[in-house]
C-alpha cells in the first residue's frame, strides 16, 4: 500500500510538472519547499536542544495553536519548535507565531523520499500533527527514525471516517505508529478506535479553540465596535459569520422580512472567503437591500445601511462582540459548519444550521445548554432572531448559557500537555 500510495502521488506530480516547473524556478507558492529543495543550513539555528516538529494544515489549525504553544513551551524548557503548514494563508498566520517557533515552512509532498529528506535535515525528537493531518509517509518515516508521533486537537468527520474505512488495513498500519491521540470528542475517539487506534493511546481532551475564547477584555469591545460602525445603542444587530455560497440568499430573505416589520435591525455578513465579498454585495443589493462594504465605511458613520458586508480579513471575532444574535455559516448547506464557540464567547445566542459536522461537539453542547438554536433556512433565521430580539429575558438567558459552555471548555491545552508528558515528552 505504501508503494502504491507513493506511485499515485508521483504520477500526479508528473502530470502537473509542466504547470509547476515555472513556479519552482521562480520560487513561487513555496514549491521549492514543497519539493524538499531547502538549502543545507535551512533548519540550523544557534540555539541547541531537542526539536519538536508541529504540523498544522491552514490558518484555522495554526490559529488554534496560539493557545497551546505557550503552554507546551512552558512545560518543555530547552526545546526548539518548527512548524510546517500546507497553505499560503496558514503560513501567513504562522509567521505571527515567530516568538514561539524558530522556523516555519511548507510541508513537502508526502512522498517517502521527500519525507526522509526533511526528517534527516530537521532531525526532530517529536512530531505533533494537528487535527486531521494524517499524512501516511510523514508518520511512517517518523516511526522508522524512532521519532515519537502524537495527534493533537484531533478530529475525524463522518465523511473522512467513511473514506478511511475503505482502507482500514492501511489506516491501522498508520495509526499504529502514533503514540498518542488527543481528540476533541468521544465520537472522534470512537472513530479512531474503529480504524485501529490503540485504546490505551486515545485521550478525549477537548478543543484548543475553547482556550482562545476566554479573554475577559473580548467581551468589553461591544460599545467600541458599535460606535465605530455608527450603530446606536437601541439598534439590534445580527452577525452572520463565515457564510458560504447559497447561504446569503437565505439571510437576505430573513433581512427583507425584518424590513417589512420595520424592525430596528442591522445585519453584518462576513463571508468565509473574502474574495466572495463583491459577489455577496451584488446579490444582496439585487434583493433590494441597502448594502455597505466594510472597507468603505468611515469610523462612526451614521449612513443608513441594512447590511454591512465585510471584505477584509480578521474582523469576525471583533464584530461578533457587536451582535445581539449570531448565525454561524457553513451550516445551512453541507459545508460542515464553523466554530459556534466564537460568538458564544460574547454571551449571545447562537443560531446554526443542521450541517455542523466539523464542530459537532461544540454545537451539541450549545444546544444542550440552551445557548444554541437550530435553523434550516432564512424563514427560521428570521423567526428565531425576531423572537430573541423582542424578548430581552430569553436573549439574556440563552446568551449566558452560551458563555457557560465556553467557560467550561477551558483547559484543553493543559490537558494535552499533561497527556504528552505521560506518553511522548
Amino acid at each position: 500500500m505504501t508503494l502504491l500510495y507513493d506511485l499515485a502521488l508521483f504520477l500526479t506530480l508528473m502530470g502537473a510538472l509542466p504547470y509547476l516547473l515555472p513556479k519552482v524556478l521562480l520560487g513561487g507558492h513555496g514549491l521549492k519547499e514543497r519539493l524538499g529543495l531547502w538549502p543545507r543550513e535551512f533548519f540550523r539555528k544557534r540555539e541547541v536542544g531537542p526539536m519538536i516538529w508541529v504540523h498544522a494544515a491552514s490558518v484555522g489549525e495554526v490559529h488554534s495553536l496560539t493557545a497551546f504553544l505557550p503552554v507546551l513551551r512552558r512545560e518543555t524548557p530547552g526545546h526548539r519548535f518548527i512548524l510546517s503548514v500546507t497553505t499560503r494563508a496558514g503560513r501567513e498566520r504562522a509567521v505571527e507565531l515567530q516568538g514561539e517557533i524558530c522556523r516555519v515552512f511548507y510541508l513537502p509532498l508526502d512522498l517517502s523520499w521527500l519525507m526522509k529528506r526533511v526528517f534527516r535535515m530537521a532531525n526532530p525528537k517529536i512530531l505533533l500533527v494537528a487535527e486531521t493531518e494524517l499524512w501516511p509517509n510523514m508518520i511512517l518515516q517518523a516511526k522508522r527514525r524512532g521519532i515519537k508521533v502524537a495527534l493533537i486537537n484531533g478530529r475525524m468527520s463522518a465523511r473522512s471516517y467513511s473514506r478511511y474505512r475503505l482502507f482500514r488495513g492501511f489506516m491501522a498500519q498508520i495509526l499504529a505508529c502514533v503514540e498518542l491521540f488527543c481528540l476533541q470528542t468521544e465520537e472522534d475517539a470512537r472513530r479512531f478506535r474503529a480504524l485501529g487506534a490503540d485504546s490505551s493511546s486515545v485521550r478525549v481532551t477537548g478543543n484548543f479553540k475553547g482556550d482562545l475564547l476566554a479573554a475577559p477584555q473580548m467581551r468589553g469591545e461591544r460599545d467600541v465596535v458599535r460606535n465605530a460602525l455608527g450603530i446606536a445603542a437601541t439598534t439590534h444587530v445580527l452577525v452572520a459569520g463565515s457564510t458560504r455560497r447559497g447561504e446569503e440568499e437565505e439571510i437576505a430573505k430573513a433581512i427583507w422580512d425584518f424590513r417589512d416589520e420595520k424592525a430596528n435591525l442591522r445585519t453584518i455578513v462576513v463571508p468565509r472567503h473574502v474574495k466572495r465579498a463583491r459577489k455577496v454585495t451584488r446579490l444582496l443589493r439585487d434583493k433590494g437591500l441597502i448594502v455597505q462594504r466594510f472597507s468603505q465605511l468611515e469610523d462612526g458613520t451614521t449612513s443608513a445601511w441594512d447590511v454591512l458586508v465585510v471584505d477584509t480579513l480578521g474582523q469576525l471575532m471583533r464584530l461578533y462582540s457587536a451582535a445581539d444574535v449570531a448565525f454561524v455559516g457553513g451550516s445551512l448547506l453541507p459545508y460542515g459548519g464553523h466554530n459556534p464557540l466564537e460568538p458564544a464567547s460574547y454571551g449571545i445566542p447562537v443560531l446554526f444550521g443542521p450541517h455542523m459536522e466539523h464542530c459537532q461537539r461544540s454545537a451539541d453542547l450549545l444546544l444542550q445548554a440552551g445557548g444554541g438554536i437550530h435553523v434550516t433556512d432564512g424563514a427560521q433565521i428570521k423567526e428565531v432572531a425576531s423572537r430573541l430580539l423582542l424578548s430581552t429575558q430569553e436573549r439574556h438567558r440563552r446568551g449566558q448559557a452560551s458563555l457557560r459552555v465556553v467557560q467550561e471548555s477551558f483547559g484543553t491545552s493543559q490537558r494535552v500537555v499533561e497527556a504528552l508528558k505521560e506518553k511522548v515528552l
